[in-house]
């Protein structure tokens, strides 16, 4: 995706400040971001960026919680709707695809970012990505459904086997060079089933 400059009218401009941050990241990498370099792909002054960000930093962590934050809330409508615990896992690897089908910038980004961390052996630590930890809650409500128990070490294998799979997709569906005659989106039941 190419960063055209936009002008920026109205609206929310913490939000167009993330967006352009996340776009100069994916093109050029972090060490092309600079409070200046958003300020100019949203056409404001270049003091506009510290109503919002007190400094790079500060704004790559904003960066990525309004992303992660976008990801859990997708996740979370998707598991909604669900009747059952077998129902939910679907509905949770479907909505981890979709989202991002529909958001390709946010996966790049999210998934490249030297401070970003999931902990795969402390799966009850509150600190852990939340989408993980969603995987984790469905599959420990579906084995209760079925009446298992797992152990931790079989509960980390399957949200590790779960997560690998749909962010496996994903990876294949974002690759520039890799082609497929159908559409992702419309198979999504078969892939993940």
């Amino acid at each position: 995706m190419k960063n055209e400059k936009k002008s920026y009218h109205h609206g929310d401009l913490r939000n167009a400040l993330i967006e352009a941050g996340i776009c100069i990241i994916n093109e050029n990498g972090e060490n092309a971001l600079s409070m200046r370099k958003v300020a100019g792909a949203c056409n404001v002054s270049a003091a506009a960026p510290y109503a919002h960000f007190e400094s790079k930093e500060d704004l790559i962590v904003c960066m990525q919680t309004y992303v992660t934050e976008k990801f859990t809330n997708y996740l979370v409508d998707a598991k909604k709707e669900a009747s059952s615990a077998s129902e939910a896992m679907l509905a949770l690897g479907h909505a981890y695809i979709r989202f991002f089908l529909e958001n390709k910038q946010y996966f790049t980004f999210l998934f490249h970012q030297p401070c970003f961390t999931i902990n795969l052996s402390s799966l009850d630590n509150a600190e852990n990505f939340p989408p993980f930890l969603l995987f984790k809650d469905c599959i420990l409500a579906y084995n209760q459904q079925m009446g298992k128990e797992l152990s931790q070490d079989d509960l980390e294998l399957d949200v590790i086997s779960l997560w690998a799979h749909v962010h496996g997709i994903v990876s294949i569906a974002s690759m520039k060079h890799v082609t497929w005659e159908k559409r992702w989106e419309d198979e999504l039941i078969n892939l993940v089933r």
